[in-house]
């Protein structure tokens, strides 16, 4: 329907592929989002469960994102 915004997700449910901590060779692992409407989307990431792991791990990075912005737009 014209000006209704719709984000496809392939499942509710996501696992990315397990990587042995401390691994020099982890695979690049993503997630695609998929705008189906006519309108653009914006969306934002919360990085707050990762810094908590961080923290919680004596400053380890158990998990490395590389986001540029936390809000972005899918047209």
């Amino acid at each position: 329907m014209p000006g209704q915004r719709f984000l496809h997700f392939r499942s509710l449910d996501h696992e990315f592929a397990p990587v042995q901590i401390g691994s020099k060779d982890a695979p690049l692992q993503y997630y695609t989002l998929k705008n189906t409407s006519d309108e653009p989307i914006e969306y934002s990431i919360d990085t707050e469960p990762l810094d908590t792991l961080f923290n919680d791990n004596y400053n380890y990075p158990i998990i490395k994102v590389n986001i540029i912005t936390h809000t972005n737009i899918i047209a």
